[in-house]
C-alpha cells in the first residue's frame, strides 16, 4: 500500500512542478564577403518575456572550420526581462551560423546574427529562428 503513495507522490509532484522547456533558436548561414575578414559575428538575444531566461548554450559555428571560439559574451549570467546580452567572434572568410539553447518557461526570446567589418559596419543582420 505505501508504494501506491509514493508513486501518486510523485506523480503529483511531477503535474504540479511545471515544466521547464528548452528552446533552441538559430540564425544562418550568413556571408559577409572579403569584407568580414578580421571583422566579427555578433549573436544578439532579446529577452521580451516577464521573467529572467538562461542560455546555457552559446554556439557559432563557421562554415569550414567548425565551432568558433568566442571572443566576447555578455550572455553568461541570466538575461533579465527587457534586457539584451550577445556573443561574438572574430570572422575569416566563410559562412556563419549562430545557434542558442535557453531554458526557462519563458518564450519570449528573440535573437539576430550581424556580421561586421574590421570597422564595426555592419554587413549582414539574419533573425534567428526556433
Amino acid at each position: 500500500m505505501n508504494w501506491r503513495r509514493g508513486v501518486a507522490a510523485v506523480a503529483a509532484l511531477i503535474a504540479l512542478g511545471g515544466t521547464a522547456e528548452a528552446d533552441i533558436l538559430s540564425a544562418g548561414p550568413g556571408y559577409g564577403g572579403p569584407e568580414q575578414v578580421n571583422g566579427k559575428v555578433v549573436c544578439w538575444l532579446f529577452n521580451a518575456g516577464s521573467t529572467n531566461v538562461t542560455i546555457p548554450t552559446r554556439q557559432i559555428f563557421h562554415s569550414r572550420l567548425g565551432s568558433a571560439t568566442l571572443a566576447g559574451d555578455t550572455c553568461t549570467v541570466a538575461l533579465a526581462p527587457q534586457k539584451t546580452c550577445s556573443y561574438y567572434a572574430t570572422a575569416v572568410a566563410g559562412t556563419y551560423t549562430c545557434r542558442v539553447v535557453t531554458s526557462g518557461t519563458e518564450e519570449n526570446i528573440s535573437g539576430s546574427m550581424e556580421i561586421y567589418t574590421p570597422a564595426d559596419y555592419p554587413l549582414v543582420s539574419l533573425p534567428m529562428k526556433k
